[in-house]
């Protein structure tokens, strides 16, 4: 008797909640839509982060965005965060406290100066980013605004080097070259890529035969970006079914295992 394939688990690491103020505007945003198209796809949970967190104000955004997703178990908390010295966010240990007691399993950059007026350095994150390592917080580096000008990738190098404890998951990264990639992988053992708009054949396959399949994160840009394309570049990747259980969820919830510690230790609750 032919033995049945077990289905893939999907924990998708980008999502987001709430209407955008750029078109186009009949996209899906509501908490409930989302909620709707990830069980329709076959989305078990997904790390959420607020619209008006990313394009108004982070604080207010993201404070929001816990009672919007409050009704949806599956929709889990990832907050927009900056320094310090932009005066709508809390001092970094402040904040790191504020995300424990408020069941926040990750964190979310976007480091543009002229969008978001900070630098992806050490002198402008550094003692932000210190806060989150000693709690083991993921970072999400969203290159999404990066559409024509390359990243400060010698930043996002000593990002890594500088905070070895902290899982760092690039994302957005709109690659169609994946050996951009391989030295931070060879070096960094904290650094992760998100698959959302890798665009790479056989990328995944590479990747796992090099470097193993525990540096790839799942995730899909929704609702902006058809999450289907990814599954299946994960689902039909010429590697095994353990290696595709860990990319699609494994890895992720590996990397919020501590944090999920202690926000148990803090709050009593958000299991992932």
């Amino acid at each position: 008797m032919e033995e049945r394939i077990k289905p893939i688990t999907f924990f998708d690491s980008n999502v987001t909640v709430g209407r955008l103020d750029i078109p186009p505007y009949d996209y899906s945003f509501e908490p409930e839509q989302v909620a709707d198209q990830m069980k329709y796809i076959g989305i078990a949970k997904a790390l959420s982060y607020g619209s008006s967190a990313k394009e108004d104000s982070a604080k207010v955004g993201n404070d929001a965005l816990l009672k919007e997703i409050s009704p949806f178990p599956e929709l889990r908390p990832c907050w927009i965060v900056k320094p310090s010295y932009i005066e709508e966010m809390d001092e970094p240990q402040a904040l790191v406290e504020r995300m424990l007691e408020s069941g926040v399993l990750a964190g979310r950059m976007f480091p543009t100066p002229e969008g978001y007026g900070y630098f992806l350095a050490e002198w402008s994150v550094g003692e932000f980013l210190k806060e989150m390592e000693a709690k083991r917080i993921p970072i999400f580096i969203d290159l999404s605004f990066f559409q024509d000008d390359e990243p400060d990738w010698r930043a996002i190098d000593d990002l890594c080097e500088l905070h070895p404890d902290l899982p760092v998951v690039l994302a957005e990264t709109r690659s169609h070259d994946n050996k951009l990639f391989y030295p931070f992988m060879r070096t960094h053992r904290n650094f992760h890529l998100e698959l959302s708009s890798y665009y790479v054949h056989r990328g995944i396959e590479d990747i796992c035969e090099r470097f193993g399949a525990e540096r790839l994160i799942f995730g899909s840009g929704m609702p902006l970006s058809p999450p289907g394309e990814i599954m299946a570049m994960v689902t039909h990747a010429l590697i095994g079914p353990e290696e595709k259980t860990l990319i699609a969820s494994g890895n992720l919830e590996n990397l919020l295992r501590n944090i999920v510690s202690h926000i148990e230790a803090c709050a009593g609750r958000n299991k992932i």
